[in-house]
């Protein structure tokens, strides 16, 4: 009997912290839920400490009878349920909510120790790393060449990218071609049979043998990849217009994601990259610039500049962020042992629902689609559409953007492949792998072979 009352007044004491946690979260974040549960936290408290006797007397006067030993019980029964539940969901945070996802994730300094950077930069000769995380929004920035704007679109030319930390093969980094692309560079001196454009999977993200690569060894034929991460389709076009104009391709593919939909409305704001969909001659001349040693050298000390800054910030972030845990105090730890916050993200992750794309974004898409399309067709090439469903996608069961935006494709008279039904299988059957991106990547390297196979007899 004396256990049962223990372990319900243990109950009632963690659920004072708990929801005294719970509301301090939404303090800042949502004034009903913050009111709340700081109402639940406050009546809680006050139930906790009341002694029965007095419960008894309060009941009394609201003409309520109940005696002091049946309300000891009670608030035993009701702490003791509570002190099964928190336990249930302490267990739940500490051995089953992720601390992070276990496999790939873009890189940040803050998962990062900082010898890790120099090992790779002491092996690389002392060059400076730019890693992904820090320099991929500055390819969109303007940068001032000899009194002249430009928009660079891709890396500095020959440069050392990091782009992530693998679980499996470690730090994954390489150095881009003559144009910052992902590709050997002595695909520039041939003309390639096939240009591929695309966001993430193109680029080859977080694996140190992209499916392009495969693909192009196995079938031993020309694929120039003019992928980076974040390109919607929009910046797509501007990297086909600048770097590949002058080639003749048999195939030119451009690879999609609901995300790279979802964002061309925000590219089409910039008034540079709309230029491209609204004059059929305009390019920057990057192409040109770049083969110059001078440019090559202004543009890579921008942005290793930007790279130095944006790696120091995080550095002092995270050294704040480990002094502030050094001098938390008892309480303050105890306050963070229900994982509040972490919990309320992973709920809102496994409730997340995908944004729907706009017909603005629809709209934008078909006109830069009809401009692939005409170049493509001006220089005897073949435009196709390869739609790559995302996980949020799979998961929820959520295809209504997939369906817009191969209803657009289709009626453009577009060539439109989509692999949802081979990754959703492919997703299903790793789902415990600590790391999924190098069986991603084979996966991509199979469908994609399959399709140029297809391709080619169709044009045979």
């Amino acid at each position: 009997m004396y256990i049962f009352r223990i372990t319900g007044f243990l109950g009632l004491i963690f659920s004072v912290i708990f929801f005294f946690q719970l509301s301090a979260y939404f303090f800042r974040k949502s004034e009903i839920i913050f009111l709340l549960t700081f109402l639940i936290f406050i009546a809680i408290t006050i139930y906790t400490f009341t002694p029965s006797f007095i419960l008894e007397r309060i009941l009394k006067k609201l003409g309520k009878k109940k005696e002091e030993k049946e309300l000891v019980d009670i608030k035993s029964i009701i702490g003791t349920s509570l002190f099964i539940m928190l336990s249930a969901y302490t267990i739940f945070t500490k051995y089953f909510l992720p601390k992070h996802l276990k496999y790939d994730f873009p890189l940040t300094s803050d998962r990062i120790h900082t010898l890790e950077y120099a090992n790779v930069e002491q092996a690389l000769q002392g060059k400076t790393l730019l890693s992904f995380h820090h320099i991929n929004k500055y390819t969109n920035k303007n940068i001032d060449i000899d009194g002249e704007k430009i928009v660079p679109l891709t890396f500095p030319p020959f440069s050392h990218i990091l782009l992530c930390k693998n679980y499996s093969a470690g730090l994954i980094h390489y150095q881009s071609d003559r144009f910052g692309f992902r590709n050997r560079d002595e695909i520039w001196e041939k003309n390639p049979d096939i240009i591929v454009l695309g966001s993430y999977a193109v680029q080859g993200f977080c694996t140190d043998n992209p499916f392009l690569e495969k693909v192009s060894e196995a079938l031993e034929i020309n694929i120039l990849n003019l992928g980076k991460g974040e390109t919607d389709p929009l910046i797509s076009f501007a990297i086909f217009r600048e770097f590949a104009y002058d080639l003749s391709p048999q195939i030119i593919f451009l690879f999609v994601t609901q995300s790279d939909v979802l964002s061309i409305s925000k590219s089409y704001q910039d008034d540079l990259l709309k230029l491209y969909l609204k004059r059929e001659d305009f390019r920057q001349g990057l192409k040109e610039l770049l083969k110059k040693p001078e440019v090559q050298f202004k543009i890579e000390s921008e942005f290793r500049k930007y790279e130095i800054n944006e790696r120091q910030k995080d550095f002092e972030r995270e050294g704040r962020r480990k002094e502030s845990e050094k001098v938390n105090s008892f309480p303050e730890k105890l306050f963070l042992f229900f994982r509040t916050g972490e919990f309320i993200s992973f709920l809102a992750k496994k409730l997340e629902r995908p944004k729907k794309i706009t017909d603005l974004d629809l709209m934008i898409l078909a006109l830069t689609l009809k401009e692939f399309r005409l170049v493509s067709k001006k220089i005897g090439a073949k435009f196709i559409v390869v739609y790559i469903p995302e996980e949020i996608e799979i998961s929820k069961g959520f295809f209504s953007n997939y369906r817009k935006v191969k209803s657009l494709v289709q009626k453009l008279n577009i060539k439109f492949y989509d692999l949802i039904e081979k990754i959703e299988e492919h997703k299903r059957i790793n789902k415990q792998e600590e790391n999924l991106t190098q069986n991603y990547h084979l996966l991509l390297a199979e469908e994609f072979k399959e399709i140029i196979k297809k391709e080619i007899e169709n044009k045979l």
